[in-house]
């Protein structure tokens, strides 16, 4: 997609060409934009400063950074530019779109701490109408915490994930300084823009044009950006997240037409060779909506049933790559996640330039567990996932009860994975009791569960009687009484009645009530026209239930320790049920085995109870020390911390403490003149008489002399091996080796297949070694490619180490990070085993930074603490950038005698550099061999 430099001219030339035709407003005015989104509208004449800055959250010292600030040269002029917050020397050079600088020390710290220091400022001119956009571009920044303790913060123009929140970093116009409260940039994130020029004739593409920026960023994520032209042809996506990404115009123009990209893959930030891209021209061409078509991808995951109705899906891959490629060229990716049934490739074209059909491939990343299927479709590809299933399942299964899942336990018995299909409880089963309420009795109902005896009781009041409508059986006259009666709908009981004339005269016969269980009984008067009274006096109480005698009480349920019983009583008089719990008779728990807590130990009670057999671990929390008051062993002076100690009066335990140095005021009076040397700068140290203690003249720093190169002999080449130059410096006598490559390299035979790996390379027997070793220590990135100059992670490296050991099976069974939980992690065992070897500690206490880079000090620590952390047989280090007292010294040191490292040339070990996957492998080779 990159158009080389004379393209760029041209379309420089075109666009100053087509402001002719553009309107007065825009060709007159420019509205610029930062990357935190300032804006400043300006006349093409006029002049503006545009500032980059950083802050720091801790005192670090800047040991190393390098940059970029971005511009567009169509519409600015680069006139000047300041950096006033350096000290020293700065290398800096600028080319068309590009300030690039980089500085090495940095002694300020204080002032990068806690506060915001403009690191760059430039000055522009404006040269034409539009829009234009700044940015700034960390290349690398290293910072030092302390003595000999160097780290990244971004390298290679990534930020380093571990260090990421140490750093802010700000731009902004003219005199608007960020304060506290602005908001940082994203060193995460860049703005990328570019000029979109027909094919055919070099024109501008009109404005409103919408282009898709689609993709995945550096994390896996899917990731889609838009944004449409202006009138110079010019589009900006802004705030991008890093990563690998295919444009496309998505807009279809009235006649039917749209425009094809040529080179659609765009790289954010596009890096070549470490160093970036300055490239702003999109070319495209144009065809009609008909030469493209939409691509699906028919996604489908199979062999995943373990059980008729268990589905184990635990080891999918939580999303999935999909790349289409034309031949060999990529035209678009993405990842979709592992639930997804489709995914669309969209407006690729159907014919190449000449005409003929292209023919689509589809591939897929690599998946452990899952081996793909692909075939075409009328619409695209379809994908099948079939699941390997190399488990040798062992299967348990837990039945599940009324109130309890169940399970399915699958375990393989060669590897140990274990998934659960958990049983939905059963819910109770009842069984039911009793009878129902009617006209003159209450309810009662015992709901008893048929699998687990669970039970409870209902009960509901009596209805009462329904009466139905009075039913004439003699008509009243005006002389004689007449009859009626009705009938209880529920019951049947039948009730009647006289129907009283006007000469009716009340007959009325004594009935008696006789009391029941619940009911009072009384004599009352009663006529046959219902008329009736109570007789005074007459009342007698109810009688209440009869529970008496055992042969009315039953226990229907017994109690145990944790669930209640049911008794019922049964009333003799009537025969109604009442219901009562029965309590839970609770543990009755005796202490079987038990242990005092310590100052330091935590205690326990073992109970078991005597009628369930139920267990109870009681643990008691540890005691905690009794300290008895400090006692001074050593007094403090102004140069050396007291000692102090105190006892616990419980266990007589020791502990020891320090008692800070006595207020001493440093008089840095005694200087000492460092000489610069051919490779390190020169200074005057200020030393204080009374402890030694000194600090830097920052202002007396001389720049290191250099070496004066002088060839001392040489060796030519021949076809079959390299030549050699022996340049020896003639101020300080240090040698420089340069090779001359072979006079006639072809064929040169390569290992394994691959083809980045001559068996002339110094890794050679490395790698051979690596791949053939049982087991295998690492494969190639490809079938006919090892990436040798791929840097690795700490993870692929304390694997690589584990593996070369034999794949010993670690004692821990529970990991200490938090960022290495997932049992199934290929490096999960490996760091295990690391850690409880004492081979690596992690990052911090709680981290191990698995996806960090590196570094070849860190490597030669892991391989030294390996092998028990030998003592070296000399003394002195012959690398001048092995700082005395850093933790790597004395494994450098090893290494060397060890013959598995010379270092990186020139007098140095280069421990920072990130190391790659060929210095790895030979370091483990010469390390076990």
């Amino acid at each position: 997609m990159r158009m080389k430099r004379a393209l760029s001219l041209l379309l420089a030339v075109l666009m100053m060409a087509s402001l002719l035709a553009v309107g007065a407003s825009a060709a007159d005015s420019l509205t610029v934009v930062t990357k935190s989104n300032g804006r400043r509208t300006l006349a093409v004449g006029e002049t503006f400063t545009y500032s980059f800055a950083i802050k720091l959250q801790q005192p670090y010292d800047i040991d190393n950074i390098e940059a970029d600030i971005l511009y567009d040269p169509a519409c600015l002029e680069l006139t000047g530019w300041t950096f006033p917050s350096f000290h020293g020397a700065v290398t800096d050079s600028a080319r068309s779109g590009d300030l690039h600088f980089k500085k090495g020390t940095i002694t300020n710290h204080a002032d990068f701490s806690q506060s915001i220091q403009t690191v760059v400022t430039c000055t522009f001119r404006v040269t034409r109408g539009g829009t234009a956009y700044l940015r700034p571009v960390i290349a690398q920044l290293e910072a030092e915490a302390g003595t000999n303790n160097d780290a990244y913060m971004v390298q290679n123009y990534r930020p380093v994930a571990a260090r990421q929140a140490f750093l802010s970093t700000y731009d902004y116009l003219d005199e608007n300084k960020p304060t506290s409260g602005t908001a940082k940039l994203s060193t995460n994130e860049d703005t990328v823009w570019f000029y979109v020029t027909d094919a055919a004739d070099g024109s501008a593409v009109p404005a409103g044009v919408r282009f898709v920026l689609s993709g995945t960023d550096d994390g896996g994520e899917s990731r889609t950006y838009s944004a449409v032209t202006d009138e110079y042809g010019m589009i900006c996506f802004q705030r991008v997240r890093m990563g690998e990404y295919f444009i496309r115009c998505d807009t279809t123009n009235a006649d039917g037409t749209t425009y094809l990209v040529n080179d659609p893959a765009v790289s954010v930030p596009n890096v070549e060779n470490n160093a970036l891209v300055i490239d702003t021209a999109v070319s495209v061409q144009r065809v009609t909506a008909g030469e493209l078509k939409n691509i699906t991808v028919a996604i489908s995951w199979t062999g995943e049933e373990l059980e008729p109705g268990v589905t184990y899906t635990e080891e999918r891959p939580s999303n999935v790559y999909l790349s289409l490629r034309n031949g060999e060229n990529v035209v678009g990716q993405q990842y979709v996640s592992n639930t997804a049934k489709t995914a669309l490739f969209e407006r690729v074209p159907i014919n190449d330039a000449g005409g003929n059909p292209v023919a689509y491939t589809l591939t897929t990343g690599a998946m452990e567990q899952y081996d793909p299927y692909i075939t075409q479709t009328e619409t695209g590809f379809a994908v099948e996932f079939r699941y390997k299933n190399d488990h040798t399942w062992d299967v348990t299964r837990t039945e599940p009860t009324c109130t309890e899942n169940g399970s399915v336990v699958f375990v393989c018995t060669d590897c140990g994975r274990t998934y659960t299909q958990t049983l939905s409880a059963l819910g109770h089963d009842y069984a039911i009791y009793g009878y129902d309420a009617d006209c003159t009795r209450d309810g009662y109902h015992r709901y008893t569960c048929r699998r687990c005896d669970h039970w409870y009781v209902e009960t509901e009041p009596k209805t009462g009687h329904d009466w139905g409508e009075w039913v004439i059986d003699k008509e009243v006259t005006p002389t004689e009484d007449g009859l009626r009666h009705r009938v209880c709908l529920n019951c049947g009981e039948r009730q009647d009645q006289v129907i009283a004339s006007p000469l009716h005269e009340h007959d009325f016969q004594q009935v008696v009530i006789e009391p029941t269980c619940t009911e009072p009984g009384y004599t009352k008067m009663v006529c046959g026209c219902g008329e009736e009274y109570t007789v005074a006096g007459s009342e007698v109480p109810a009688l209440g239930h009869d529970y008496s005698g055992d042969s009315h009480t039953v226990t229907v349920i017994s109690p145990t320790c944790t669930e209640d019983g049911l008794e019922e009583w049964t009333c003799s008089r009537c025969g109604e049920i009442h219901a009562e719990p029965l309590p839970a008779t609770g543990h009755d728990y005796q202490i079987t085995d038990e242990q005092e807590p310590t100052c330091t130990e935590s205690g326990y009670k073992d109970m078991k109870c005597v009628n369930c057999g139920d267990t109870r671990h009681v643990r008691i929390a540890a005691l905690g020390h009794d300290w008895g008051p400090w006692e001074t062993v050593t007094p403090p002076t102004t140069t050396t911390e007291g000692v102090k100690r105190r006892v616990c009066n419980r266990c007589g335990e020791e502990q020891l403490g320090t008692i800070p140095k006595l207020d001493h005021v440093h008089s840095y009076t005694v200087p000492e003149v460092i000489e610069p040397t051919c490779e390190e700068q020169g200074y005057t140290k200020m030393i204080c008489p009374d402890d030694g203690a000194f600090i830097i003249d920052e202002d007396s720093y001389v720049p290191a002399l250099g070496h004066i190169w002088v060839e001392r002999w040489r060796q030519e080449p021949t076809a079959k091996t390299q030549g050699v130059i022996d340049n020896v410096c003639s101020r300080c006598g240090k040698h420089d080796f340069v090779t001359i490559p072979k006079t006639d390299q072809s064929d040169t035979p390569t290992v394994g297949g691959f083809r980045d790996v001559p068996t002339t390379k110094y890794f050679a027997d490395a790698v051979a070694w690596a791949v053939g070793h049982d087991p295998q220590i690492t494969k190639g990135t490809s079938d006919t490619t090892f990436s040798p100059d791929a840097t690795c992670t700490r993870a692929q490296t304390v694997t690589f180490l584990w593996r070369a050991k034999g794949m010993p099976e670690p004692t821990l069974t529970a990991s200490p990070f938090t960022d290495v939980q997932d049992p199934n992690a290929y490096y999960y065992k490996a760091v295990l085993w690391a850690y409880e070897n004492d081979i690596t500690q992690g990052t911090s206490a709680t981290l191990f930074t698995p996806n960090a880079t590196v570094t070849r000090a860190q490597v030669v620590t892991f391989l030294w603490r390996s092998q028990g952390e030998p003592a070296p047989a000399g003394t002195g280090q012959q690398f001048s950038d092995v700082k005395p007292g850093a933790y790597y010294e004395a494994p450098v040191q090893w290494a060397v005698e060890q013959n598995i490292t010379k270092g990186t040339g020139g007098g140095l070990f280069s421990p920072n550099k990130g190391c790659t996957r060929a210095e790895i492998v030979t370091f483990l080779f010469r390390n076990e061999t």
